[in-house]
């Protein structure tokens, strides 16, 4: 199953629909971070994260799922603290449709030939 959609995704500080979505023993990484190993510990860095830059949002770009291997790839362009970056992600998730593992990634636009981002 692949699907395409572009949107502008709205993040919100209230983390307690992510909390029902997530696996208490949920895995979270993002880049060379260390590893989140509980829901807790990621909706921790993920609120102090919001709260550092309120300007965080990300337009849905691109999102391919893999139902016999309950895994989402998404592709996205990621704002936060006034820079744009290309964000990379994968989901995995349990046979009750829990997030159980989540990789993140995220690189700064490179600049065009005419300056831009």
């Amino acid at each position: 199953v692949t699907g395409v959609q572009t949107c502008a995704l709205p993040i919100s500080h209230d983390l307690s629909l992510a909390s029902m979505l997530i696996a208490p023993d949920a895995q979270a990484q993002h880049e060379d971070h260390p590893t989140h190993t509980s829901r807790s510990s990621f909706l921790g860095a993920w609120q102090g994260m919001l709260i550092r830059a309120p300007d965080f949002h990300i337009e849905l770009v691109e999102a391919v799922a893999d139902e016999r291997e309950r895994k989402v790839w998404i592709k996205g362009l990621v704002t936060i603290c006034e820079k744009l970056k290309d964000g990379t992600m994968v989901m995995v998730f349990d046979e009750e449709g829990k997030c159980v593992r989540i990789w993140t990634q995220a690189r700064l636009k490179k600049k065009d030939e005419g300056g831009k981002e």
